[in-house]
This record gives structure tokens, sequence and C-alpha cells, in this order.
């Protein structure tokens, strides 16, 4: 079973976290040789990669939250 991130409601978007995550691999250095970002069927094939996406993802959705209800993030 493979985990997925969905777009719903007035959340960050699938595509624009996707975009920040590939952008942030492709320029930290050690991400960059070991994170694998070839897409199969609208996900990553290597599933290490697709968890950490998946984990990237309830972050950014978390911060997002704390944003909106004015909770400060340090």
């Amino acid at each position: 079973m493979a985990l997925k991130v969905s777009d719903y409601g007035d959340v960050l978007p699938v595509a624009r976290i996707r975009a920040i995550f590939e952008k942030l691999v492709c320029e930290t250095p050690t991400l960059a040789t070991k994170v694998q970002l070839n897409m199969w069927h609208g996900e990553y094939a290597c599933p290490e990669t697709q968890t950490l996406f998946v984990g990237f993802s309830i972050g950014l959705r978390c911060a997002e939250r704390f944003q909106r209800a004015g909770i400060p993030i340090e």
C-alpha cells in the first residue's frame, strides 16, 4: 500500500508541494546524490522517495495550519 498526498479544500496544492520538495532535493548536495526523483503514475518510483515526500507534505501542511491559527513557528 502506497502513501499518497491528495488535494483538498483550501490547502497548499500537491503540485506546489512537489515543486518545493524537488527544488529542495536538487539544491541540497547530499539529497541530490541520494534521492531519486523518477516519477511513475503520479508517484515517485522509489518507495523511500515517496515516503520522504509524504512526510515533507505533512510537515508543510501542519506548518500551514499553525500559520492560519496564528501559532508562531520557530
